[in-house]
């Protein structure tokens, strides 16, 4: 496995939409934003992007690794690389809890969901309150 990361291009669209699909992954607004992606042998292997969803408010969202790549550290690194490449802060995020290890060790900290900018606030209440989600242990973090 030789992993090299490159910004996404128009032609990679149908291909990230397809691997957002796989995992039912956030692919609103794919169109507007860059993703990273991480490619073995020309093929996409994991992508990720950081969303704008307001002046000065940043998500990290629409992680996924495709599963034949998956517990070989490709996501842990792809985070690393948007982190680096891309120097906007804070960048928020929502996830399981059950992830919150793996987003710590990229240095996000948890965070009171009171404390997110009013626009994903709305969007963790609305998370939380759909009825499969009951038992979804949904968590905030960020970085600064």
């Amino acid at each position: 496995m030789n992993i090299s990361y490159r910004y996404s291009l128009n032609k990679d669209l149908v291909i990230i939409k397809k691997l957002l699909s796989s995992a039912n992954s956030d692919d609103r607004n794919i169109d507007n934003d860059n993703f990273l992606l991480a490619i073995d042998d020309a093929q996409i292997v994991a992508c990720i992007r950081i969303k704008t969803l307001d002046k000065g408010v940043f998500e990290l969202s629409s992680l996924v690794v495709r599963e034949d790549y998956r517990n070989q550290k490709v996501g842990r690194k792809i985070v690393s690389e948007i982190l680096k490449s891309d120097n906007r802060r804070p960048i928020y995020l929502l996830t399981k809890a059950e992830l919150e290890n793996f987003y710590k060790s990229n240095n996000f900290r948890i965070i009171e969901p009171a404390r997110l900018p009013k626009v994903l606030f709305k969007e963790y209440k609305r998370i939380t309150n759909l009825p499969f989600a009951k038992d979804l242990k949904v968590i905030a973090m960020a970085i600064y």
